[in-house]
C-alpha cells in the first residue's frame, strides 16, 4: 500500500492491459491443481499512492476455488489472527503505516452473469482528517 504505479509496475512481471494515473489491470492466466484459472487484478492510486488491491479468481473446478479460498484463508490469518465472519465473507483488519487502517476480505461471489469467482480485496480507507 502506498506504493506509486510507477514503482509498482517497475517491479511486477505481468504486463498491464489498463494503465494510468489511477488504475492499473491486470488480467491472468495461470494453472492451480490442474485447473485454468483467470485472475483480473485491480489496483487503484489516489494522490498518496496504492490503496485498494483487488484480485477476482475465476476457476472451472469447486475444488480448485476451495482449495485456494483454504490457502488464502491460512495465509492471511496468520499474520493477521482470525478473521471476523461476514455473511460470505471473511474480513482482517491491520494497521498501516501511512493510515490507521487496512481491510482485507476474502469472498466467494458471483457475476452478473451467475459466474462464480473468488474475491480478495486489500482496501486502505482515507482518514476522515484527508
Amino acid at each position: 500500500m502506498g506504493w506509486n504505479p510507477d514503482s509498482l509496475k517497475a517491479n511486477e512481471k505481468w504486463s498491464p492491459v489498463v494503465s494510468n494515473d489511477s488504475i492499473i489491470e491486470y488480467h491472468e492466466t495461470t494453472m492451480i491443481l490442474e485447473d485454468s484459472v483467470l485472475l483480473d487484478a485491480y489496483l487503484a492510486f489516489d494522490a498518496y499512492g496504492l490503496f485498494e488491491v483487488q484480485v477476482d479468481v475465476f476457476t472451472k473446478s469447486d475444488t480448485a476455488s476451495s482449495a485456494i479460498l483454504e490457502d488464502w484463508s491460512n495465509k492471511l490469518t496468520t499474520p493477521f489472527g482470525e478473521p471476523e465472519s461476514l455473511i460470505t465473507a471473511k474480513r482482517w483488519t491491520t494497521f498501516s503505516a501511512s493510515n490507521n487502517t487496512v481491510e482485507i476480505t476474502l469472498s466467494r461471489e458471483r457475476n452478473d452473469g451467475g459466474q462464480k469467482f473468488i474475491s480478495l480485496n486489500y482496501l486502505e480507507p482515507l482518514d476522515d482528517e484527508y
